[in-house]
């Protein structure tokens, strides 16, 4: 970014990676490469990648779900404009592409061929899996019809592909890969993370309902407005009756701009009425208890 000549398209570019995030992706796939015994400097230039990646894909993102904020700022494309957003976010995914490409020619050199093939490989799978992930989450309740429709099973394999992989399994296996660990190590980091991803897109849920705009960094209640088919409006849909799941079913089929603030307050009174939130903190806490165990049997076992 910082040999782009051009001023304001080197502030654009820079515009998402000077934010920092929480650096959860790159944290994991460093943490467990030192783990399995990797060398670290040959961990942070990986760590580096998929820290871009993160950048680009939210940028997409936010033009997705029109969302206002991002990281307490505005989002790329309110400030930038979609059409300079769209061709930011492919010229960060070219650099990124660029770094992983340069990555692999020295990976072949200090880990052998193969192992700068499973990276390359590994990295790919990841970028595909969330776009699959994503394309269920963009059209799941167009295809369904209605909520109603939409049940936990559809719930969890859409945060498998477009939460877990992206976040925890995808990258710990990637930490992996670099320490030459085994296929059944590989296996044994995507069951353990596929567990912990959904925890973690259930407790993303609970934030978005839960915390205020500063310490979301981004506005609340975006779920609600964009629709979104949660675990908490599943539950909530789950447990109303005839005349409440017909209001929930009228607020879910409008379009964003179309809802309004009575809409929000029908649908937090609904979850707050069926106690949902909890519900979900409970489930949560389930799927990490379980993670902690899968875990255990993890280190015992190798």
């Amino acid at each position: 970014i910082d040999t782009e000549q051009n001023p304001a398209i080197r502030s654009r570019l820079a515009d998402y990676p000077d934010r920092k995030g929480h650096a959860r992706r790159p944290l994991n796939l460093v943490l467990m490469g030192l783990a399995a015994g990797a060398d670290y400097e040959m961990l942070l230039p990986l760590a580096a990648v998929i820290e871009m990646s993160e950048n680009w894909v939210l940028m997409l993102d936010d033009i997705i779900d029109s969302s206002s904020m991002r990281r307490n700022a505005p989002s790329h494309h309110l400030k930038y404009g979609v059409e300079n957003t769209i061709n930011d976010a492919a010229m960060l995914q070219s650099m990124m592409w660029k770094m992983l490409f340069d990555y692999a020619d020295k990976a072949r050199m200090v880990l052998g061929d193969s192992t700068a093939k499973k990276i390359v490989d590994k990295v790919y799978e990841i970028g595909s899996l969330t776009y699959e992930g994503e394309s269920a989450d963009i059209n799941i309740l167009k295809e369904a019809g209605s909520i109603a429709k939409i049940g936990y099973d559809d719930y969890a394999k859409m945060a498998s592909l477009k939460t877990a992989a992206y976040t925890v399994w995808g990258p710990l296996q990637l930490g992996a890969i670099v320490a030459n660990a085994s296929n059944k190590m590989l296996l044994n980091l995507k069951d353990i993370g596929a567990t912990a991803g959904l925890a973690f897109q259930i407790y993303d849920d609970i934030k978005d309902l839960t915390l205020s705009k500063e310490k979301l960094g981004k506005e609340p209640y975006s779920d609600i407005l964009e629709s979104k088919p949660t675990l908490i409006v599943i539950r909530a849909f789950e447990l109303s009756n005839s005349e409440e799941r017909t209001e929930l079913d009228r607020i879910y089929r409008k379009g964003k701009s179309e809802k309004t603030q009575e809409d929000i307050d029908y649908v937090l009174k609904i979850i707050q009425k069926y106690d949902c939130i909890e519900f979900a903190k409970n489930t949560a806490h389930e799927l990490v208890t379980l993670t902690l165990k899968e875990f255990s049997e993890f280190l015992k076992n190798g």
